[in-house]
């Protein structure tokens, strides 16, 4: 179905998930699409290319959703809210310690994604302990 400026159904656009009923209200339809009137931020995220988890995809959490992920060596930009934000990457159970920051409108906050592995040189018995002992630390997040 086409959108029009004069003709939008938004109880359809809910129901095929598109939006929600409590964002109706802050949509507008523009050139056949919807815009939605939120403030975004950028968020830039680099992951560092190591040997230790390089053929799998990091999920990168926002506020505690899941936004998307990164593959090893990448780096990507993601859409956030403006305001108060916390992110945190996350493979299997093991996590990074969240970082939390405050963002304006049209700011980008650049991020360094990297895993035990470039601080520890013992290898499988530092893989042990991250993944049992330590799983909070075994992805980290530096600001750049």
């Amino acid at each position: 179905m086409e959108y029009r400026d004069w003709d939008w159904n938004a109880p359809e656009i809910i129901r095929k998930g598109i939006i929600s009923w409590e964002e109706k209200d802050k949509i507008i339809p523009l050139s056949g699409a919807y815009q939605k009137l939120f403030s975004m931020a950028n968020l830039e995220l680099f992951r560092v290319s190591e040997y230790a988890n390089r053929v799998r995809d990091i999920n990168v959490l926002v506020n505690g959703e899941v936004i998307g992920v990164i593959s090893n060596g990448e780096t990507k930009i993601f859409d956030i809210p403006e305001g108060d934000n916390q992110v945190q990457v996350k493979i299997d159970w093991c996590t990074s310690k969240p970082i939390s920051f405050n963002i304006g409108e049209n700011e980008t906050k650049r991020l360094t994604m990297s895993s035990f592995a470039k601080h520890n040189p013992l290898g499988t018995l530092a893989a042990i302990y991250y993944i049992t002992f330590a799983s909070n630390k075994y992805l980290q997040l530096e600001e750049q």
